[in-house]
């Protein structure tokens, strides 16, 4: 296989076709005298300059013609198949084919007869060869550790292929596209102007579509490093973990520089672009922090080291910040420990081993059944976040904290801590499902559906990294399924189901049995708490402010109406009524399950298997007959 590669020396080029012009001039002489040709190796410069003023532009041969265009459909066609590599293969060839006969452009009459640019590839021919070839290397997939590296240098290749099919037709104006679609894909906007500007017809289609595409990527670019001072000095923000209906909405003055980056990202190698690479990485790092990206800039760290800038000064707390902002406390601390002295800031990795250390201590308490010892130490790990980039973290802690109320039967404090967990975190799917399994243990089917189905829906997007792997997150779906289904069947069977309102106001243990002082001392006191004015009194000044009061305004408003029920003696006898009726069937149907006084099982009746014990006994088996004599058994007292 051939290759189009322009010659290194245009001179030893020129040399080479003045030497074949001067051998055939000999053999049609030897030819003409038939005598044999004396092969030469050598001739004089006169000779050289001679031959050479008297080649022009010849056509290609009929024979070289037909191979070239063999070879060039041949391209198309599996070009078309989506088979690039072999596509690139064939039209190398056919550049080779074309290269192959003895070709220049220097005319009589020039100062330099050998011709100073004598260039083979010359004409439409040329460059419809050299930019499908382009077309087809930049086609072409790449794998492994160094893709990106390989892709780069297909991208150049492309651009060697059409900046010669634009010298050899400046008419052309698909290469011209061409060539500039390369520049964009390396990230150099200016030589994409550059090009399209210089066209011959500039008011082309094609042209003018390839203008306003590069024109706006260069106005995103300008945008985004015009911002840099202003993001560089900004603090990192509440986390946004994943752009969808859940994200916060950004400020003004963020929105429309992250729209820029995200422009950008079709073009993934400005990162290594020699002119603006560097001041765009850095900012777009600043505005990752700034945003709360936390998850993207976990991944851009890969992206900065594979650039080699780790050794930049602020790479430390950019990496740093982006491990604790997406909840991994214990990473962020392992790399300030591997982080070069004087990077980090002492006092914020102190804050962040603080809180991995207290809510390791709740985990243990909470294994320990030391339900109230866990809440402490929830607690100390909480206060101890002292900005936005420990949100997500202390939505853990806050789900943690939720887990360990339930085990107290403080229904109402484990429902708040998970809805300031969802608030912090909006992705946090383990306070989802808890707080879908506190609703259903009230007695709240449609706010436990609610939760499940949001559950289903963060889980179920295989972009948002929640899972180890794909088992573990169907695994998940399949358990979340079955809780679905079976609470959509408690709210059909349960229509009139009221609330379970002694353990909201946590009286579970007295119940009916609590006095009406009882009551309203347990109202007082959780209105006071949860009132919807002081849902943020206690908390810090960067927490989300109006999720945490529009979730205390929905606990308040059920406090009340729990209150408004067992306040009034006449309606409160109603509901300890039903809860007693309630009671006696749940009693009933637990000694109905199967034929005996047994726990519930995978078998019962009510999922559809084991019927036949208590609601119809299976038919006799019939027995053949036989001689009371042949039976074996005693019927003498059988009267």
């Amino acid at each position: 296989m051939g290759s189009d590669d322009s010659p290194t020396s245009r001179q030893g080029r020129n040399s080479r076709y003045a030497q074949r012009a001067h051998r055939d001039r000999r053999s049609s002489a030897a030819a003409a005298s038939n005598e044999s040709p004396k092969i030469s190796t050598g001739a004089s410069e006169d000779d050289l300059t001679e031959a050479a003023s008297k080649m022009t532009l010849d056509p290609l041969a009929p024979h070289d013609a037909e191979e070239t265009e063999k070879l060039r459909q041949h391209g198309n066609a599996l070009y078309r198949q989506e088979r690039y590599a072999e596509a690139d293969a064939a039209y190398s060839r056919a550049i080779a084919v074309f290269a192959s006969a003895p070709r220049t452009n220097a005319r009589e009459g020039d100062e330099n007869p050998l011709g100073e640019s004598i260039d083979a590839f010359i004409g439409r021919e040329a460059a419809v060869l050299l930019t499908n070839r382009a077309a087809a290397r930049m086609m072409i997939p790449v794998d492994g550790d160094d893709a990106g590296g390989e892709a780069r240098v297909r991208a150049l290749k492309a651009l060697v292929d059409c900046e010669r099919a634009v010298r050899a037709d400046e008419t052309y104006n698909r290469a011209r596209v061409r060539l500039a679609t390369c520049h964009m894909k390396l990230a150099d906007f200016d030589a994409a102007l550059a090009c399209l500007e210089a066209a011959p017809e500039p008011n082309d289609a094609d042209i003018a579509n390839a203008v306003v595409e590069a024109r706006a990527a260069k106005g995103h670019l300008d945008k985004v490093l015009a911002a840099s001072i202003e993001f560089a000095s900004s603090e990192p923000g509440l986390p946004r973990l994943y752009s969808d209906a859940r994200a916060r909405e950004l400020d003004d003055k963020y929105a429309s520089v992250v729209k820029s980056v995200a422009a950008l990202s079709a073009y993934p190698f400005l990162s290594s672009n020699e002119t603006s690479g560097r001041a765009y990485v850095k900012v777009k790092a600043s505005i990752l922090l700034a945003c709360g990206a936390y998850q993207e800039a976990s991944a851009f760290v890969a992206e900065i080291d594979g650039l080699g800038l780790s050794g930049e000064p602020w790479v430390p707390r950019f990496a740093f910040t982006a491990m604790f902002g997406k909840g991994d406390p214990h990473g962020a601390v392992k790399y300030a420990e591997m982080a070069p002295a004087g990077t980090l800031d002492e006092d914020v990795v102190e804050t962040v081993r603080t809180m991995a250390r207290e809510k390791d201590e709740g985990n243990r308490m909470f294994n320990a059944n030391k339900y109230a010892d866990a809440v402490a130490a929830y607690t100390r790990a909480f206060d101890a976040g002292k900005s936005p980039v420990s949100a997500v973290y202390c939505s853990v802690v806050l789900g943690n904290r939720a887990a360990a109320y339930q085990g107290l039967d403080e229904v109402l404090n484990a429902l708040a801590d998970c809805g300031r967990a969802l608030a912090f975190n909006p992705w946090n799917i383990k306070a989802l499902s808890r707080r879908a399994t506190l609703h259903e243990t009230v007695r709240c089917w449609d706010e436990a559906i609610n939760d499940l189905n949001a559950y289903m829906e963060i889980a179920g997007n295989t972009q948002y990294d929640l899972f180890a792997d794909a088992h573990e997150r169907k695994n998940a779906l399949a358990v979340a399924t079955d809780r679905l289904r079976g609470l959509r069947t408690k709210k059909e069977t349960q229509p009139n189901a009221q609330m379970d309102m002694y353990r909201i106001m946590g009286l579970g243990e007295t119940r009916s049995r609590a006095s009406e002082a009882d009551i309203r001392k347990a109202y007082r006191n959780l209105a006071l708490k949860y009132h919807p004015d002081k849902a943020n009194r206690n908390m810090p000044p960067w927490v989300p402010a109006t999720e945490l009061h529009d979730d205390a305004d929905r606990l308040f408003k059920m406090i009340g109406e729990t209150n408004a029920q067992l306040s009034d003696p006449a309606l409160r006898s109603v509901y300890d009524e039903s809860e007693r009726i309630r009671a006696v069937r749940d009693r009933h149907a637990q000694f109905t399950r199967s034929n005996t006084w047994s726990a519930s099982s995978n078998k019962d009746f009510q999922f559809g298997q084991d019927v036949h014990p208590w609601m119809s006994p299976p038919g006799r088996r019939a027995k053949s007959r036989m001689n009371r004599s042949q039976s074996g058994k005693n019927y003498y007292w059988n009267f």
